[in-house]
């Protein structure tokens, strides 16, 4: 996920719960430190994307998302040996 995804992402999220998402609650949602140093975290990775553990859980997020294209790029051969 890159940088300008998670700011997608986070506008997303927002608009489907019907409230601005702001860096603080995004921070929240991923696990990250509360106040301004999750903040200051999540809005450094809107410019450079997320890593570790909490780039993978907000992956997950993005594809339940119809605006994410990242399942149009999922093949499940390169996943699975079959």
């Amino acid at each position: 996920m890159t940088g300008p995804e998670l700011k997608q992402l986070r506008n997303d999220l927002g608009e489907a719960i019907g409230r601005p998402l702001s860096a603080a609650d995004m921070a929240k949602l991923c696990g990250l430190a509360p106040g301004k140093a999750g903040a200051d975290t999540i809005r450094r990775w809107e410019v450079s994307g997320p890593n570790g553990p909490a780039g993978e859980l907000l992956r997950i997020l993005a594809m339940a998302s119809d605006r994410y294209p990242s399942l149009d790029n999922f093949n499940v051969f390169d996943r699975f040996n079959i």
